[in-house]
């Protein structure tokens, strides 16, 4: 009997395994002589053989490291800060001195063209849209802002599509 075998092997998708012997996610520090060492053995006690953390010595570090930490923290937020007022103020100017020449123009009587307003790097603002219930015949009814077709004949209707496609 033949028996079929795939020439390549589909392997099982396997987690990966954390020792957990193992400090994971930390950096690798380096004694006097330039060997490796665990993060926290350098503030153990070492012996000939084992490294005895203390637990004490641990806990002091890891505040130690807290404290200066929150201390960067602190004085990074204050320049951030800083950082962000000044935009803001400076922000502030540029929209104050905008507005200003804007007032003067319109009080000189003259209509901004396109190349002032690309100078000063501001849009004009628009005009707001006039929307008109009626285009002049009167005999359409609406219905929630529809033409109610029914009422309309068909050759006003074409009527009607002829304007809307002479305007524009």
């Amino acid at each position: 009997m033949l028996s079929f075998r795939p020439g390549t092997r589909v392997s099982k998708i396997r987690k990966l395994k954390i020792s957990q012997h193992r400090p994971s996610g930390s950096r690798v520090k380096f004694d006097e002589e330039g060997n490796p060492v665990a993060p926290l053995a350098i503030v153990a006690a070492t012996t000939e053989t084992e490294v005895a953390l203390d637990e004490e010595a641990r806990k002091d570090y890891y505040k130690k490291l807290g404290e200066q930490l929150r201390k960067v923290d602190h004085e990074d937020k204050k320049v951030e800060r800083e950082k962000r007022r000044e935009k803001r103020m400076k922000e502030k100017i540029k929209r104050k001195q905008g507005e200003m020449e804007e007032e003067e123009e319109e009080e000189e009587g003259h209509e901004g063209s396109a190349s002032s307003s690309e100078e000063t790097g501001r849009k004009r603002k628009r005009a707001k849209k006039m929307y008109f219930d009626d285009n002049g015949d009167g005999d359409e009814e609406k219905e929630g802002g529809k033409i109610n077709t029914d009422a309309i004949s068909t050759a006003e209707l074409e009527e009607m599509a002829l304007k809307l496609i002479t305007q524009s």
